[in-house]
């Protein structure tokens, strides 16, 4: 078949025409096979099975029933709430921006008040929950604060405690353990009591008797005499763990001379509290 020489070429009033540098204008085509180009600009809809860009830049509204990006699919449930299929968000998060808020509140129960309580018997050395030094007919060495091995207490041991799990990252991260507990009852000048708390790498609730302190991740202590002895006692510890670790923490208690009282037996706590604070990513 031969060709068409002119200079340029106008079909229906414009409807179609090639100008004679070879642009084209059409008001509407039907295309079957593949459009090759090198720019390009729509100002309508573009409805396409499959949509394949390399790169681009939107600055209006992009409207599509879901996005699928490197394998992961981005839909909503109609109702406005974000859907990603199969996409691990822990592993995808810049690290140091999860944080980790743990722990228990509300706590009661019974704090061993001894017939005589030496404070200097636990807080010489760590850890502060482990008896350092005896105190005749009332604990011995290795007697984890508020038991005795030589005579009859009925305080809770530990007064109590909480567990939670690192996530499973890379490397070590830093946390902050706060305990807590409110003494209950009047004091004078002979009351003295102490709180402790040890925080230990394990899942077992009962590993607490260790009398080596490099066995704890951390060991505090709040000792107090007088006025200060009652109400709100609280300390803080920063550990340092790797990740997928079991960590617990134990509160303990101990005292005497409460509300008058100068002979062993208990006093009660309340608003016990262990607060776990830290980046688990």
């Amino acid at each position: 078949m031969g060709s068409i020489t002119a200079g340029s070429l106008n079909i229906n009033s414009g409807a179609f025409t090639v100008s004679s540098a070879g642009v084209m204008t059409a008001t509407g085509a039907t295309v079957s096979g593949a459009i090759t180009a090198t720019s390009g600009s729509f100002t309508g809809d573009i409805v396409a099975n499959n949509l394949n860009i390399s790169s681009a830049t939107v600055v209006g509204t992009l409207s599509a029933n879901n996005l699928k990006i490197d394998d992961v699919t981005i839909d909503t449930d109609g109702n406005g709430n974000l859907i990603l299929g199969n996409f691990d968000a822990f592993s995808n998060v810049n690290a140091g921006t999860i944080g980790i808020i743990d722990g228990t509140a509300g706590e009661t129960g019974n704090v061993t008040e001894f017939n005589e309580f030496y404070r200097t018997g636990y807080t010489t050395a760590k850890p502060y929950h482990i008896a350092s030094i005896a105190s005749s007919g009332n604990y011995a060495i290795g007697d984890v604060l508020g038991s005795s091995s030589v005579t009859t207490v009925t305080g809770d041991v530990p007064l109590f405690s909480h567990q939670f799990t690192t996530a499973n990252y890379s490397g070590n991260r830093t946390y902050i353990i706060h305990g807590e507990v409110d003494y209950n009852g009047g004091s004078s000048s002979a009351t003295e009591t102490l709180f402790a708390i040890a925080v230990k790498a394990t899942s077992n609730v009962n590993d607490y008797t260790s009398t080596s302190a490099s066995d704890y991740l951390a060991s505090e202590k709040f000792s107090a005499s007088g006025s200060y002895a009652l109400a709100n006692r609280g300390v803080n510890a920063k550990i340092t763990v790797a990740g997928n670790t079991t960590i617990t923490v134990w509160c303990f208690g101990a005292g005497d001379d409460v509300s008058g009282s100068n002979t062993a037996g208990t006093f009660s706590f309340t608003a016990g509290a262990i607060t776990a604070f830290g980046l688990n990513k």
